[in-house]
């Protein structure tokens, strides 16, 4: 959850709150949306999420934002969290977790 961010467009965050948009560009694990969830928090929530739809008879179909993709990403790279920025999702694409 994106907290007080919820809605806004990047470019408006990085206009009026420059301190915290550098802050999230340099996001890590602990990184948190002002008045919202940290990274940490959104993949744990993500892989809870995965793991229930596991649970469930297959095939599953989990549909989200590039947010939680790049979260499911970062728990299968060795730098974790901190590669957050550096995956590419585009708007729409399949992503085999």
């Amino acid at each position: 959850w994106r907290g007080r961010w919820e809605g806004l467009l990047f470019e408006d965050v990085e206009r009026d709150e420059p301190d915290a948009w550098a802050a999230w560009r340099a996001a890590g694990p602990d990184f948190r949306f002002p008045e919202g969830e940290s990274l940490r928090e959104q993949q744990e929530r993500v892989a809870a999420a995965i793991a229930d739809a596991r649970r469930e008879a297959q095939p599953a179909l989990l549909v989200c934002h590039g947010g939680c993709i790049r979260t499911v990403l970062c728990a299968r790279d060795p730098r974790g969290l901190a590669a957050f920025h550096e995956w590419e999702v585009p708007n729409t694409a399949l992503v085999q977790a």
